[in-house]
């Protein structure tokens, strides 16, 4: 006899997709009216900062730290507006979700979906009698995947008889799943941009690739010398030192950069999308391990993304925000020593000379 399935749910899937669909529309609007509020903040707080630029550069002696607020103001709002973009962007695909489910609950589905045409196998038994794939097709119907290999899992199931243990599995794992209506948006908010965005060969590759290794003490090294130059360039702007320590450090910097580039420019280039893959991935699996599951299949699914004991998407997002970070702010020294030279040089233009 077959194990039970866990009985039907009692919450209306109509009025539920309704409700959160209008819920997550008014939030998709209230970030959209937020997000052109803060451009138009933005855009302000810049032409603020060129007006306080044109002053400092020209010939009325306006100290360069004039510029810093501006600038603190402008970097934050950047930093906010970004999270408020992600915000809108995540509720989009909230709505688009829940769309799909009322679609597919009021019959409307047909054409909207995936076929699955290239999963179709010449000479199949019974795929082209059944409409298995093709428009209005019963993969068309079902499939809900954002992955390649979410496709090709359920293309195999329809294709493929099953033993009844494994049917009963899948029946069970949907039961539960049908009720995690939190989840599934979660998920599928995630999913589209990895979609979209993610290159599983690419990643493959990348992570196959032997490590880039730099000489000891690098890193250190690294830490020392960008200390050095904005202690230097903060002494010299204070009027304690001259300008000499700050163009030693800047001259070191210069070496150790032109020394390291050729090692942090292949890591960069490497890493820049696998690495951002690797940081989308994490949020998906992130989802998952948050979650207990009481059917078999879905437990050892969940099982499968541990290695040695240890969840999967702390290890991706160490891989992703880490290494990658860490060298992009080793890469990014000559750039803001740069920077602040020519503010020091625009200052010393403006006070006395210095021996």
């Amino acid at each position: 006899m077959l194990p039970q399935v866990a009985s039907l749910t009692l919450v209306n899937p109509a009025a539920e997709y309704s409700n959160r669909l209008t819920s997550r529309t008014a939030a998709h609007d209230h970030y959209d009216r937020l997000h052109r509020k803060i451009g138009n903040i933005r855009l302000a707080v810049g032409m603020a900062g060129v007006t306080i630029g044109f002053f400092v550069f020209s010939t009325v002696a306006i100290s360069p730290l004039w510029l810093v607020a501006p600038i603190v103001v402008f970097i934050a709002l950047a930093v906010f507006h970004a999270q408020v973009i992600a915000q809108r962007d995540r509720a989009a695909r909230a709505v688009r979700f829940f769309e799909r489910g009322i679609e597919r609950l009021e019959n409307r589905w047909m054409g909207r979906g995936e076929t699955g045409d290239r999963y179709r196998m010449p000479n199949h038994v019974y795929a082209d009698d059944l409409d298995v794939f093709g428009r209005g097709s019963l993969f068309e119907m079902l499939c809900c995947a954002r992955t390649q290999a979410g496709e090709a899992t359920l293309a195999q199931w329809l294709q493929a008889p099953a033993s009844s243990e494994d049917v009963t599995a899948r029946q069970q794992a949907t039961a539960e799943l049908r009720d995690k209506i939190d989840l599934r948006e979660e998920l599928a908010a995630f999913a589209d941009v990895v979609r979209s965005e993610v290159k599983p060969g690419a990643l493959a590759v990348w992570g196959e690739k032997p490590p880039v290794v730099f000489p000891r003490g690098t890193r250190l090294a690294v830490g020392i010398v960008v200390a050095c130059v904005v202690v230097t360039f903060s002494l010299y702007m204070a009027d304690i030192f001259n300008r000499t320590p700050f163009l030693a450090a800047i001259l070191v910097e210069s070496c150790l950069g032109l020394a390291l580039r050729p090692k942090v420019k292949q890591i960069i280039e490497d890493a820049e999308h696998p690495a951002r893959d690797l940081n989308l991935l994490s949020d998906v699996v992130r989802c998952i391990e948050g979650q207990t599951f009481e059917s078999e299949l879905l437990r050892r699914l969940r099982s499968q993304l541990e290695t040695q004991g240890e969840p999967a998407s702390p290890a991706c997002a160490r891989k992703s925000r880490g290494k990658v970070s860490r060298l992009r702010g080793r890469s990014a020294g000559c750039t803001c020593s740069s920077a602040a030279w020519t503010i020091a040089e625009t200052s010393s233009s403006r006070r006395s000379p210095r021996r």
